[in-house]
């Protein structure tokens, strides 16, 4: 199930299991969803909308709940949720699976950012809705 707009404040727990005190960066364009299952967090999704775009700026799905759809169906809910010409974020060129994903979902590869991350590329992929 997914769950909108929760307060932050109640994710300290998934976002030790992605980053080590991992706290991100919220505006008044943040958005933050999160699956549940079980009645445990298994995963988010922490996007900006700023007018007619959106960012994801961080997508998380734990261990034990990947290869469920999880992700994208976290994706699939802004593009029902958000009236928006397009979604954009940045992978890490190494992450294969996640690459793998964002083009199964209509993704396309528009850029690469040098040494975005401390160990590799990043990829900027862009998903043209309207």
């Amino acid at each position: 199930m997914i769950v909108k707009n929760i307060d932050i404040n109640l994710l300290y727990d998934i976002f030790n299991r992605y980053k080590k005190d991992y706290y991100p960066i919220i505006s008044d364009f943040t958005n933050i969803y999160v699956y549940v299952l079980n009645n445990d967090i298994v995963a988010f999704i922490i996007f900006d909308i700023i007018y007619e775009k959106c960012q994801i700026i961080d997508i998380y799905v734990d261990d034990n709940n990947r290869r469920k759809g999880i992700a994208k169906k976290l994706i699939k809910e802004i593009e029902e949720d958000f009236d928006v010409e397009n979604i954009s974020l940045e992978v890490s060129n190494k992450n294969k699976i996640a690459l793998n994903l964002y083009e199964t979902l209509g993704f396309k590869n528009v850029a690469t950012r040098k040494n975005y991350y401390k160990d590799s590329d990043a990829i900027l992929m862009v998903k043209e809705i309207r």
